[in-house]
């Protein structure tokens, strides 16, 4: 063993020496953006990964590829005014599949890539039901899906396949009866057996089943699991010979204090499903597993009640299986792990604690690891650091100190700058790391002093989140600040439209310094969405949560034409009387040719519309109390 000492700083040391290589590297974030990117799917050469997000507002698929040791940035695959989720991805990467739809409205879809072209989606399903969660095939020719129906107070869930012949996808085959609630279905890499969950409509247990291909046809759903308990969201391996699912004493969500599940494992052997057994036996919460195509290897999430879940792993080797390791650390929140066929590659979604929504992480195993290990300190007082998170450029991994300010950064052979963040402090100089070889450790203290702090992230909403009945007039108010006393935070107003998948937002009011907007122009009866960024001098800056409100109801309300062409009249007095109760109101038409009366009292209004250059129309309006919409076209005048 070689042992090196170098003083980069006053406090800065290294020691070197040599490991072992093989090791699992710290997680790559593959995507930073304002947007939320969820539920990622790898392809089985590890060379493609698929997501949806919802950068432009709704919900599209992206792509990322690797090109060499890169990942490309993300390419949008599907662009419409509907929602995409959940794709899967052959294992080639050359075909994709997803549900989508407008509403409530879901069906399976299917976007393939042909000469190194994508072409259009192709919609696989009728929408006559709502089609969830579809999963493929290693070679692209296969797809199960979830298939749910509302009958009365019931609803239906059974499982369909679509297949291709020919290269034509045919109708999709429905593959079980409804009499059980057939939930999460997923193919095996060789298309020939589907795993599923089921629940009777009587019994709250959930139990796994199997499909088998035989030929042309498909076997009855074969009973895995029959038992008091609850046995759920299945993965199975390429060549069909393993199922893994989480199990439950009884049914509690992970983020209930003191859950418990484990990872269980059936495998085909001796020409029959053998009895499941444990992978996983801790008293936390273990769920969502995947599975390698050789079947052993099995990637899981680890809840413990806390805001931080963890992605674990188990391996079998020579016939036994491993204790669990535990890949990611504080620094990041993993959700919704996704194993490649080799079983190198995990990619997850994740929140880390510096990012302001989830972002697509990648987990590799490498056979040439380094290592870099140390611990960050404040600098006066040499107090270890909880909680700050370091980044390497390039490469962007990550990790994050423990309670004892220590953390370990697991790496490709190379030169690297790493960048401490955290709240109010500074690294005193650039730390880099030159030239780590194959199996080396470096280890390193890191000093941090004192620095700018970020501003305080907006929140204390006026009105409060998901306010009603607010008037047109309302005014936006906020709480914000900067722990550094004196600094001053600049803010930026985003306002928008839309529904909870499609929102579309834009700055209304950039670099203000007051804590208050009153917007301009907004309308009865629709739902608005705001987001306040805050900036200091320095450059740091804090995105607040989402909020909205509705404005109030229109008593009566209506739009103004040209008669002869339709275009909106912008300007057109409005002038309401009513004979009974002496009420009276005056308004202008807007660009859109809105116009609206609010507040009014039940009874009878005239109402007289006044415009330069048309004709003057009137009308007497019964209004009871409910909304009423009265719409008028103008002639010119002669």
């Amino acid at each position: 063993m070689t042992l090196v000492k170098t003083t980069i700083t006053q406090i800065l040391i290294f020691f070197t020496m040599s490991i072992s290589e093989a090791a699992w590297l710290s997680p790559v974030k593959l995507t930073d953006n304002y947007a939320t990117d969820q539920v990622p799917a790898i392809s089985g050469d590890g060379k493609r990964i698929v997501y949806y997000s919802d950068e432009d507002g709704d919900n599209d698929i992206y792509l990322l590829t690797l090109n060499g040791r890169r990942w490309s940035n993300p390419i949008k695959l599907t662009d419409n005014d509907f929602d995409d989720f959940l794709p899967d991805i052959n294992f080639d990467g050359t075909c994709i599949t997803y549900h989508g739809g407008e509403g409530e409205q879901r069906n399976i879809y299917s976007i393939e890539e042909k000469d190194g072209t994508w072409g259009v989606p192709g919609k696989l399903t009728d929408g006559i039901k709502r089609d969830y969660y579809p999963s493929i095939d290693h070679n692209g020719e296969k797809i199960t899906y979830m298939a749910r129906l509302d009958e009365g107070d019931k609803t239906y869930r059974d499982v369909y396949v679509i297949e291709r012949k020919d290269g034509i996808w045919q109708t999709p085959l429905k593959l079980t009866s409804a009499t059980v609630e057939n939930i999460f279905p997923v193919m095996s890499g060789d298309g020939e057996v589907i795993a599923f969950h089921g629940r009777a409509f009587e019994n709250a247990d959930r139990d796994i089943y199997a499909i088998h291909s035989q030929g042309n046809q498909w076997t009855a759903p074969l009973l895995l699991t029959e038992n008091d308990t609850t046995d759920m969201q299945t993965a199975i391996n390429g060549d069909r010979t393993r199922i893994v699912y989480y199990w439950m004493e009884t049914y509690q969500s992970h983020m209930t204090p003191g859950a418990n599940a484990e990872i269980h494992l059936l495998e085909f052997r001796d020409a029959t499903w053998q009895e499941p057994v444990p992978l996983t036996s801790t008293p936390l919460y273990e769920y969502d597993p995947t599975i390698s195509a050789d079947g052993k290897r099995v990637t899981f999430d680890q809840a413990d009640g806390t805001s931080i879940e963890k992605i674990g792993i188990i391996e079998e080797k020579d016939g036994i299986w491993g204790s669990i390791e535990i890949l990611t650390d504080s620094s990041i929140s993993g959700f919704r792990p996704n194993i490649n066929s080799n079983g190198d590659k995990i990619v997850f979604y994740g929140l880390g604690t510096t990012d302001s929504d989830f972002e697509i992480y990648l987990l590799e195993d490498a056979d040439n690891a380094a290592t870099i290990h140390g611990t960050v300190v404040k600098a006066d007082t040499g107090e270890a650091m909880n909680g700050v998170v370091l980044e390497t450029q390039p490469g962007r991994y990550l990790a994050g100190t423990d309670a004892g300010g220590n953390f370990t950064l697991k790496v490709l052979p190379g030169s690297y700058t790493i960048t401490p963040q955290a709240d109010c402090y500074q690294s005193i100089s650039p730390v880099r790391v030159k030239g780590i070889r194959k199996g080396e450790v470096v280890e390193l203290t890191i000093p941090l002093t004192a620095g700018n702090c970020f501003p305080s992230v907006p929140s204390n909403p006026q009105p409060q989140n998901g306010a009603q009945d607010q008037p047109r007039s309302v005014t936006l108010r906020w709480q914000g600040g900067d722990p550094d006393e004196g600094d001053e935070v600049f803010y930026d107003v985003y306002l928008g439209i839309g529904t909870e998948h499609h929102i579309e937002m834009e700055v209304v009011s950039p670099h203000q310094k007051e804590t208050s907007y009153t917007p301009q122009g907004l309308w009865y009866d629709t739902t608005y969405y705001w987001t306040i960024v805050a900036r200091d001098k320095e450059g740091a800056e804090k995105t607040g949560p989402r909020w909205s409100f509705t404005t109030i109801k229109a008593s009566i309300s209506g739009t103004i034409a040209n008669e002869a062409t339709g275009e909106p009249i912008k300007g057109c007095n409005v002038l309401l009387l009513s004979p009974e109760n002496g009420m009276s109101g005056q308004t202008r038409s807007d660009a859109q040719g809105r116009y609206g009366f609010e507040s009014l009292v039940p009874g009878q209004y005239y109402i007289f519309l006044f415009k330069k250059g048309y004709s003057v129309e009137y009308c007497l309006v019964d209004y009871g109390g409910e909304s009423v919409t009265r719409d008028f076209t103008l002639r010119t005048a002669q």
